[in-house]
């Protein structure tokens, strides 16, 4: 079911721009302006080692595309370490098998196997997967998310003289 107050959410004053909706009258005053971060933040101690190397990774991506800001390191941290999860479990998956059997006994003592049950790690691998599939949603890691994004490529100011160059060179 759908959240009734979602249409209430306010869109922030970029996109209003961005889609050309703006209006005086409704921009919100004292909006918060994250910092975008111009190095990478150390991985934090309590991460696992494969979400550190996964965190190490996609920090410096999204620092040189400066999409990463002081607001978003919380999401991100969280986001590697839940997919560092994943993959540890999924090793050990892979060692011991994504099932075991059930064993019974019959009425003179012999032992069977009943059937087979889906090992716990499976149900926390898809969980912490899940987890960190929806925080990377919120960095534009596929296609589609990255479309919802809006990125705005701030553009380097041009040297004075090569556009004085470049001036010259179409007349």
């Amino acid at each position: 079911m759908d959240d009734p107050y979602k249409k209430f959410e306010r869109k922030p004053d970029k996109l209003k721009e961005l889609q050309g909706t703006d209006r005086p009258d409704r921009k919100q005053k004292d909006s918060i302006q994250p910092e975008k971060l111009a190095e990478v933040p150390k991985p934090p101690a309590w991460m696992n080692n494969t979400g550190k190397k996964l965190y190490k990774k996609l920090s410096q991506l999204l620092v040189d595309k400066k999409i990463l800001t002081t607001f978003d390191i919380n999401e991100l941290e969280t986001a590697c370490h839940e997919y560092g999860k994943y993959l540890d479990f999924e090793k050990e998956l892979k060692k011991e098998g994504y099932v075991y059997d059930i064993m019974g006994t019959t009425a003179t003592g012999e032992i069977f196997v009943k059937c087979k049950a889906q090992r716990p790690e499976v149900a926390l691998a898809n969980k912490a997967q899940e987890n960190a599939m929806k925080r990377f949603k919120l960095f534009g890691l596929n296609p589609t998310d990255r479309a919802k994004l809006n990125i705005i490529e701030e553009e380097e100011p041009e040297d004075p003289f090569e556009e004085y160059m470049k001036r010259k060179r179409k007349k």
